[in-house]
């Protein structure tokens, strides 16, 4: 981990856009959050390394010692410090904010979204330099970033324990890379001996090794804390302090070194003190003509007094290659031309780095009719209309305003061969800025630092002398006489119109001194506009502007490729981006482009997907401020939304949605976050509708009808799953296709799941007869020592009596009714309620619903009878909403109530399927009730519909496992209708029998609910983690293998699937397992095959797999003797055979 990581910047106005950048980074988890961010600024316009390097140094020290508290900067911090100091400082003509912050040229274009942005040369660099320093002690690493360190492999840690001195990391080049660049020897005892600043083809000789190459500079150095000291200490001497803004505010000018040709230059064996200090080993193109040379050798006697005998040695960087772009844009081109992926046509609105035909668009956005000629590349361009790009073209920062194009009827062609960039620039000091872009052009192979007498010199691809007859533009209006001969260049010709007195000058305008166009008159324009060199535009570059550009761009087609992976549904994960978008404050156009694919789109399965994006992106926008993400989501504000989602109206429904949210999110995090649960039960009413569709399979057919008050009584097993499991939940189940392998388990030889169902039969009640028609007469009490006791019909009276009457059938306790004069008679009143119990005996629960409104907490999983209710509304016997009440739904339809009972034996959220099980039976039971029998398919696709009224959402792999009897296979195939098919597993003779003996069903006393996990599984399903998308297809590959495991009765192989499954299980919900369980497996794995958690996991059952039954009594003591597993306990299983059983009393 770095302690502080440091830019060295060219401008104060650039230092807080580039500190930025490195913000960013650590806010997206590339820097250590605990590491001290810094941009600095260098004394001077292209300072040199080694004077940014000694600038950057000061600052640090001084910012970490009063972080340590110290009143003054002290050079212990750097004894405990690991600094990396970035030297950003140099100008790069083909990049305004540099070599570092372009796009890698080795993009993939089809990259996810993992990493949100084109990969920057500084992000591969910093990941470079972050593994190389991985076990380095402290001590302060310096690095340029003007070039590329390509990785043919891993890159491994280097060794620096025991390093004393200065390490220079070098590498292999080719003699002519070197003769671009630099070169140096080394020693055989690893001291670097020579640096030779580009050796020309007479000298190039004595650098080459055996292999023919050439050992170069990688343009990373290590200093250890001691001689970074040594380093601090230099801003105190003058001249020296004039490298750093200690000199610069004591009133001194700028003084400019090189890092690695004047610093380290003295450290090396073979120059000598004279030709060290005098500068003779410096070529004439490094001398420095803005210092006097008698400063320069007082500030070279200075390094060598302090530094001479300091150790400078090579460590090799094997397999890594070095690249330094040279002053042709042809070089820049081929560089990412040459790595370009073929992926067809350059149509980049879709992705950011697209080819075509061997030409290259990075991260631009290009209208649909654009044409990129071949060896063209188009870098960080917004130009949406359409443009010609002719051959061997770079365009690099260009918008269509800033071209000119916006107003153009006819589409622009760009010559081949020539070079256009927009490049933002700021002027002005002070408040007083100026913004603008300057349209910079020139030819691709132009060398911009050869004087235009030389040979080979041009502009735009042609002799300069071509250029001035064409244009009759005279080389005294490109420079001042203070340009010395020689030194009249294309990069510091006055060429660039910076201001003109007339309109805007485009690209148009410009085209003429390229020889593709007439001028028309825009010499004299030209003449009359306020003109700048390349060199002074890009001394006046606006890096916020630069870099924001750049950023723009990425998000604009960051969108567009998530508008393209949800409008197709592909399996890519997308969450990165919603975080990454919150640190730029971009999260509500994410919202609103959501809406935007939500409301254009009719497929249910992809706006279900849309919606828990919005939620997933609402979270993040709560932070942990919000609370959590589970919690009720039926506030009536959002019913508008949810009733036009119910009615298929989805557009109408996004649009409401939309609406609401705008509403909520402006009430701080807490409203945030209960906006996101809406938005996830908009999800539920979507994913609910979808699985309606298995309804189709609901398929009952008439049976006998039980007399009324028989009880129709049903039972079924319990079920463990040994694979697949998760494949059957929707969404995943119709998304991708479910697998699941079951067995069917009594425990301890019990059925442990039961309902009842009963019609309610009518009562014998005592009427009054007027005009009205028949009204019930209240129960009195007895006044004592009156009344009389009979029981007649249609009795007479004369005059108010007492009356006991007896209950229907005679057989209940009587009442006592007050009689009053009139007609009066007894009649049978129909019981028209719901009763709902469960449990049974004295923990027996009662709720009575006499009015449709007592069923309205259906959809809460731990409301009272909430499963019971759910089943009357699943089953049709009951509409809910309706208009009519419930006692006239239940007088019309079946003259009478019902009682409705669950029973579960086994401890809640065991794991063992109850809660499907048993909508399974009570279905079941409560059709039998009404004349209708159903197949076990047909209660399956049932449960699954009752699941989702009931907002726990399981999948169909419980109600298969317990409703089939013995081993099964389930399946769903992927898309629409939902169809679920069960095969029972044909087994060897006896293995059944084998196996229940085999069998360790083991409850751990931990309970779960798995609506709990579902909900997290299903985020990250809809968000298409990918480590859930391959854990996806692995269960269904495991549930696949384990089938073959039963019908070979493979026992071993059985346990050795159940024990992937378990850590399949655990993928998809990552910590969901008890330690103490951990503990169990440890003591019993080896006399285990395997074992894994019924359901969902979390808690509840685990069944194993015994190599031994007789070993089940040592297990169970090993049990007894753990404290840890106190709540451990053992039950009795058999496979069950038989399956969901019905009996009528």
């Amino acid at each position: 981990m770095w302690t502080a990581i440091v830019c060295t910047v060219q401008s104060r106005e650039s230092a807080k856009a580039y500190k930025k950048e490195l913000w960013v980074r650590q806010q997206k988890g590339l820097i250590d959050p605990k590491t001290l961010l810094m941009a600095v600024d260098d004394s001077k316009f292209n300072i040199g390394s080694g004077s940014a390097a000694l600038n950057a140094l000061i600052c640090v020290a001084e910012n970490l010692a009063a972080i340590e508290g110290h009143k003054v900067v002290s050079s212990e911090v750097l004894y405990n410090a690991k600094i990396l100091i970035l030297l950003l400082g140099a100008t790069f003509p083909f990049s305004p904010c540099g070599h570092a912050f372009m796009p890698h040229s080795s993009s993939s274009a089809e990259q996810g979204f993992e990493q949100t942005e084109v990969p920057l040369n500084f992000d591969l660099l910093l990941d470079t330099l972050n593994k190389l320093s991985e076990k380095s002690p402290p001590g302060v690493w310096i690095s340029s970033t003007d070039m590329l360190l390509d990785a043919t492999g891993s890159v491994n840690p280097v060794d620096l324990a025991g390093c004393d001195g200065i390490t220079a990391f070098t590498l292999m080049a080719t003699p002519e890379h070197a003769m671009n660049h630099g070169t140096c020897t080394v020693s055989e005892t690893g001291e670097i001996t020579r640096i030779e600043y580009m050796p020309g083809e007479e000298h190039i000789g004595a650098f080459k090794t055996s292999d023919g190459g050439c050992m170069m500079l990688s343009g990373v150095v290590y200093f250890t804390p001691r001689v970074a000291e040594t380093m601090l200490s230099l801003h105190t001497l003058p001249p020296l302090d004039a490298c750093t803004y200690v000199g610069l505010d004591n009133g001194a000018k700028p003084l400019s070194l090189s890092l690695f040709f004047d610093i380290l230059q003295c450290l090396t064996a073979s120059i000598t003190q004279e030709n060290y200090i005098s500068g003779k080993y410096r070529s004439s193109t490094q001398q420095s003509s803005e210092t006097p040379p008698s400063i320069m050798e007082r500030a070279r006697s200075l390094l060598w007094k302090h530094l001479r005998g300091t150790k400078l040695r090579s460590v090799f960087l094997q397999g890594i290659s070095h690249r330094y772009f040279q002053h042709m844009a042809f070089d820049v081109v081929q560089r990412y031309v040459q790595c370009a992926p073929q992926v067809g046509r350059a149509i980049a609105m879709e992705t950011r780095i697209l080819s075509s035909n061997q030409g290259r668009v990075v991260n631009s956005l290009l209208g649909v009719d654009t044409k990129v000629g071949p060896g063209s590349l188009v870098l960080n361009c917004d130009i949406k209309v359409p443009v010609t790009v002719g051959k061997n073209c770079f365009l690099s920062g260009l918008s269509s305003s800033v071209l000119g194009l916006d107003a153009l009827v006819t589409p622009p062609t760009i010559p081949d061969g020539l070079v256009v960039q927009g490049i933002d620039v700021l002027f002005g000091n002070g408040g007083k800025k100026t913004k603008q872009s300057i349209l910079v052009f020139y030819g691709l192979h132009d060398n911009l630092l050869l004087d235009y007498n030389s040979a080979g010199a041009t502009f735009c691809n042609a002799p300069w002398s071509k250029f001035f007859q064409r244009t009759g533009i005279q080389p005294s209006e490109l420079w001042s006489p203070s340009t010395p001969p020689g030194a009249q260049t294309l990069l510091n010709a006055q060429l660039f119109v910076a201001a003109s007195p007339h309109e805007e000058y485009t690209l148009p305008d410009a085209l003429w001194m390229s020889g593709t166009a007439t001028p028309n008159g825009d010499l004299s324009r030209w003449r009359s506009s306020w003109r700048l060199s390349l060199a002074t535009i890009l001394q006046y570059v606006n890096s916020e502007a630069e870099l924001n550009k750049m950023r723009n761009i990425s998000f604009e087609l960051q969108l567009e490729k998530m508008k393209r992976v949800l409008k197709e549904n592909d399996p890519v994960c997308i969450l990165r981006f919603f975080k990454d978008s919150l640190i730029e404050h971009r999260e509500h156009d994410i919202l609103r482009t959501l809406d935007e694919v939500a409301e254009q789109m009719d497929n249910t399965l992809i706006i279900c997907r849309i919606y828990a994006c919005i939620a997933d992106m609402l979270g993040y926008m709560a932070g942990e401020g919000g609370g959590i993400r589970a919690g009720p989501a039926a506030n009536l504000s959002w019913q508008t939304a949810f009733q036009l989602l119910e009615r298929g109206n989805y557009a109408a429904a996004t649009r409401a949605l939309a609406v609401e949210r705008g509403n909520w999110i402006t009430g701080g995090q807490d409203h945030i976050i209960r906006a996101s649960r809406h938005y996830e039960r908009a999800g539920q009413i979507l994913t609910r509708n979808v699985v309606a569709t298995a309804s189709r399979y609901i398929v009952g057919t008439p049976c006998d009808f039980p007399a009324l008050g028989q009880r129709v009584v049903v039972t079924a097993p319990a079920r463990v799953d040994i694979s697949g499991g998760w494949t059957d939940t929707p969404p995943q189940s119709y998304e991708w296709g479910g697998v699941v392998v079951t067995l069917a388990l009594t425990v301890d030889g019990e059925y442990p799941i039961k309902s009842v169902a009963q019609r309610i039969p009518d009562k014998l009640h005592l009427m009054e007869k007027g005009g009205w028609g028949w009204r019930r007469i209240p129960e009195l009490a007895l006044p004592p020592g009156e009344g009389w006791v009979g029981l007649e019909e249609d009795p007479i009276v004369s005059s108010t009596s007492w009356r006991r009457v007896g209950g229907a059938g005679g057989g209940s306790q009587s009442k006592l009714h007050l009689l009053e004069k009139g007609g009066w008679g007894w009649r049978r009143i129909p019981e028209l309620k719901l009763v709902l119990v469960t449990g049974e005996g004295s923990d027996a629960q009662t709720v009575e619903c006499t009015t449709l409104s007592q069923l309205s907490d259906y959809s809460q999983p731990h409301a009272p009878a909430a499963l019971l209710k759910a089943a009357f509304i699943c089953a049709k016997i009951v509409e809910f909403p309706s208009s009519l009440s419930l006692e006239e739904q239940l007088s019309s339809k079946y003259g009478c109530g019902f009682m409705l009972q669950a029973i579960s034996n086994l401890p809640q959220g065991s794991g063992l399927g109850t809660s499907s099980i048993l909508g399974g039976a009570i279905l079941g039971a409560l059709w039998r009730a009404v004349g209708q029998q159903h197949s076990e398919d047909s209660l399956i696709h049932a449960v699954l519909y009752l699941e989702q009224l009931l907002t726990t959402g399981g999948g169909w792999q419980d109600q298969c496992g317990g409703l089939y009897g013995g081993i099964k296979i389930s399946q769903s195939s992927k898309g629409l209708p939902v169809l679920v098919t069960t095969k029972k597993l044909s087994t060897p003779p006896e293995f059944l029998d084998k196996l229940s003996d085999h069998l360790l069903l083991v409850y751990t006393g931990k309970t779960r609910l798995a609506r709990n996990l579902l909900q997290d599984v299903l985020r990250n399903w809809h968000s298409r983690d990918h480590r859930i998308v391959q854990n996806m297809t692995d269960l269904v590959n495991t549930a696949m293998e384990a089938a073959q495991a039963v019908e070979q009765g493979d026992l071993a192989r059985m346990g050795k699937c159940m024990t992937s499954y378990q850590q399949q299980k655990l993928c998809m919900a990552p910590g969901s397992m008890p330690k103490v369980v951990g503990i169990f497996v440890d003591k019993v794995k080896d006399l285990i095959h395997g074992c894994c958690f019924a359901g969902a996991g979390g808690g509840g059952f685990l069944l194993a797999i015994m190599k031994d039954p007789k070993e089940k009594p040592h297990i169970k003591k090993t049990v007894e003797a753990t404290p840890e597993l106190n709540d451990f306990v053992l039950y009795g299983s058999a496979i069950d055979k038989m399956g969901i059983q019905y009996l009528i009393q």
